[in-house]
């Protein structure tokens, strides 16, 4: 279980991460979340994932996650079965943090990020791999964002 001097939504990520892994579920952090672990530490108050999730997964999902969490089974089923893959949330009843479950499409970008997945210690300190993201970046056309992102986050 998380030590008790986490931020409440690093807390609801691993819990809901744990739960992916006991499931076999493949998934990856990304958002804000995913930026605090490789980068700067931001503050947020919801979690994101991108999850491999089968259909016939959905089911185990939601009995996992609740009563814990409120969970629509209807709209994981939905997102689960969509063609280029959907999205759903779970709310952590207790603390009110929303996490967000993007189902992977069948794009490059997804397999990637599904394929590249590493699993990481949660410390105040996480390298920023510039190269990967700027790559990236570039291939989804966004690299100008990615370069406003980086002068607003370093004013220096």
């Amino acid at each position: 279980m998380a030590p008790d001097t986490l931020p409440e939504p690093v807390r609801v990520a691993l819990a809901v991460a744990a739960t992916l892994e006991r499931l076999r579920v493949p998934y990856v952090a990304v958002g804000s979340l995913a930026s605090s672990l490789h980068g700067a530490p931001r503050s947020t108050d919801d979690v994101d994932f991108v999850v491999a999730l089968p259909p016939d997964a959905v089911p185990l999902l939601v009995a996992a996650l609740t009563p814990a969490y409120y969970v629509s089974a209807e709209a994981a089923r939905e997102a689960a079965t969509a063609a280029r893959g959907g999205a759903f949330n779970a709310i952590h009843l207790e603390s009110a943090v929303k996490v967000d479950l993007f189902v992977a499409g069948d794009d490059a970008f997804d397999a990637e990020r599904l394929a590249c997945r590493q699993l990481v210690r949660v410390t105040a300190d996480a390298p920023f791999d510039r190269d990967y993201v700027r790559g990236w970046a570039e291939r989804l056309g966004v690299g100008d964002l990615l370069d406003r992102a980086i002068r607003e986050g370093n004013p220096e």
